[in-house]
């Protein structure tokens, strides 16, 4: 019975080492993020729709389900044209993956920048009233991000995972690949989140929240995060971290 309890133990060990040799070989390394060109449209819109299908901010937003991958095809397309001109964006081969960046002097869009983008076109796919939602949406985000980070910094319009590849370390390799690019640079990073899931994975790689938010006469809520920089001595950055608001 001995021997026969070291031989179990024995197969449980090998079976745990093998568990974790395939899971680290499923794990991206740097050399498989590419930086997708612009003719990456149409799959990286795919994979972000599949990715925030269910998220609450985007669920706020397009609250109708038969209507809501339509609206959020044009979001994202929207923000990949602007990080494809713009920004970086990254992605995984096989399209499992992708992050939309913006640099640090194109941090904050100009409406003549989403005008080319496909802003104008936007009522006549999501929606007089969606359009309200969304442009109000966008307001409040930005007089926020403006008041906690008065630097330079590389903005992540949106990182996402197909769902059948989640669990698997794309997520973080990619969010890794960008906030050291920034760092190398000196730069912070900010992302905002409306899904308190996302908290605890942003916070491994870096960021702090840096304040909490309630939408008015809702259950959904706002997270603004930071990454800060390596910084050299008598290099300075103003964060302003607040309590949560009401």
């Amino acid at each position: 019975m001995h021997s026969c309890g070291v031989t179990n133990r024995r197969q449980r060990f090998v079976q745990c080492a093998l568990a974790v040799r395939r899971n680290d070989s499923m794990k991206p390394s740097p050399r498989e993020i590419e930086t997708f060109p612009a003719t990456h449209e149409l799959p990286a819109v795919e994979t972000l729709v599949r990715a925030f299908a269910e998220d609450p901010g985007i669920v706020h937003l397009f609250p109708e389900a038969v209507r809501r991958p339509a609206a959020l095809a044009h979001l994202f397309r929207m923000q990949l044209r602007y990080g494809f001109r713009h920004g970086h964006v990254d992605g995984i081969s096989g399209d499992a993956a992708v992050a939309v960046w913006a640099r640090p002097e194109n941090a904050w869009p100009t409406w003549w920048q989403m005008s080319r983008v496909g802003l104008l076109a936007t009522p006549g796919v999501v929606g007089l009233s969606a359009t309200w939602r969304l442009l109000r949406f966008h307001r409040v985000l930005e007089t926020t991000r403006r008041r906690l980070l008065n630097a330079p910094h590389w903005y992540l319009f949106a990182i996402g995972v197909t769902p059948e590849r989640k669990g698997q370390g794309l997520g973080g390799a990619m969010l890794r690949h960008g906030v050291d690019r920034a760092r190398a640079a000196g730069f912070p990073c900010y992302l905002e989140t409306t899904n308190p899931n996302n908290l605890p994975f942003y916070e491994r790689h870096g960021f702090r929240v840096m304040e909490e938010r309630r939408w008015p006469r809702s259950d959904l809520r706002i997270w603004g995060l930071v990454a800060k920089p390596d910084r050299n001595p008598g290099e300075t950055a103003v964060f302003h971290a607040s309590a949560p608001r009401p």
